[in-house]
């Protein structure tokens, strides 16, 4: 048995779809993790899912009550956890809540995985060498997603052979969805206009402000803003808009998944104007929703654009770059369906969930595992 733990479903679409394909190479799989309050989640094929985390606060709608209440659940939670009767074969961690605490509390028995998804942005305490050693002591094997992230963790003095790298799977679980939903209202007024479109979280490093100024060269086209920060408002992000010469469209609230396949069906351009990131899911979904993207040259995107071509690559930082490459694709409907039909070879290749499997299931298997074909033998014997 693999359980796949995501304590406060922070990746909860990941988990899933990683299970499902998981539990189709033949991988008894189960996912813990904490009710999920964004909406109806896809089922996940051939896997249990156990909620067995925050299960009194992870149902509370607002935000601030919620994270509140989750810091006083935790504890309990995690020691329940490490106290469960269940015996896992391995036990596969994402996203630990509570990072420095949580590798402390965890069940004893090994082995253990760690999927690290944001090794290049850590900074303090949480980037330093010595966390990092210490962190990875903690565990069997740390997964991430670039080669940069592995290179930063064995310059921290973490065995190589005890790293696995695989790219960030497409996120292809949205594709029935697209139509069943109205664009947000915001957008109901939107021209025929091809859409360039910042989707996700407002986070400084995510770089919207710098989409903002590279906008001012743009022209035949509309900018959506899709997202709300995590602190403040967007007051600044519209006031920028104001100087921007094409239709800049905001709609900062939740979106359903539903709404989320219709923006990208309708979209013609996705823009990632990171500053710094490991890998991102709003990339994932521009991949398995088969759209063109733009995105700066830093972590798994310059990994990705340099060997795949996709997604297209501005120098970070610099906006007129920035501008040149989206407005390239705005004007070349054929460049466009280009990165397109790069989108869904990639995403029904390399960058599938099915290929991921295959890689952790090497993984684990090394790591004791017994393999599915070892099974069968043992089983048909």
């Amino acid at each position: 048995m693999v359980e796949l733990i995501d304590p406060r479903g922070d990746v909860a679409p990941y988990t899933r779809q990683l299970a499902s394909a998981l539990a189709g190479s033949g991988v008894d799989v189960r996912v813990v993790t904490a009710p999920f309050v964004h909406g109806a989640l896809a089922p996940a094929a051939g896997v249990t899912v156990d909620e067995r985390f925050h299960r009194l606060s992870g149902r509370i709608a607002k935000r601030r009550v919620r994270a509140f209440a989750r810091l006083l659940e935790h504890p309990f939670d995690a020691l329940a956890h490490r106290a469960a009767h269940r015996r896992a074969t391995l036990r596969h961690y994402h996203w630990l809540p509570y990072e420095p605490v949580d590798p402390w509390l965890l069940p004893s028995g090994r082995p253990r995985l760690l999927t690290l998804h944001n090794v290049l942005r850590r900074s303090g305490m949480l980037g330093s060498k010595r966390y990092l050693r210490a962190l990875g002591q903690r565990f069997d094997a740390l997964v991430v997603h670039t080669r940069a992230g592995a290179e930063a963790l064995v310059r921290a003095g973490l065995p190589a052979e005890r790293i696995c790298v695989h790219p960030h799977p497409a996120f292809t679980h949205l594709r029935s969805l697209a139509g069943r939903a109205a664009l947000p209202a915001p957008l109901a007024s939107a021209t025929e206009a091809p859409a360039v479109l910042y989707f996700g979280s407002v986070r400084p490093y995510k770089g919207l402000d710098s989409l903002l100024r590279a906008a001012r060269q743009l022209e035949g086209c509309e900018l959506w803003v899709v997202g709300r920060p995590l602190v403040g408002d967007l007051g600044w992000a519209r006031a920028l808009a104001r100087e921007i010469p094409v239709p800049v469209r905001f709609v900062d609230r939740y979106v359903s998944d539903a709404e989320v396949a219709t923006l990208f069906a309708r979209a013609a351009v996705v823009v990632l104007p990171y500053r710094a990131i490991d890998q991102s899911g709003v990339l994932a979904v521009a991949l398995g929703l088969g759209r063109a993207a733009v995105a700066t040259a830093v972590g798994g995107f310059r990994e990705l654009g340099e060997e795949f071509g996709y997604p297209a690559l501005a120098r970070p930082g610099d906006e007129d770059e920035l501008a040149e490459r989206i407005a390239d694709l705005v004007s070349h409907p054929q460049r466009r369906r280009e990165l397109e039909t790069r989108a869904e070879e990639l995403a029904a290749g390399p960058l599938s969930f099915a290929a991921v499997a295959r890689t952790l299931i090497a993984l684990y298997e090394r790591l004791g595992l017994p393999s599915a074909r070892s099974v069968e033998t043992e089983t048909e014997a």
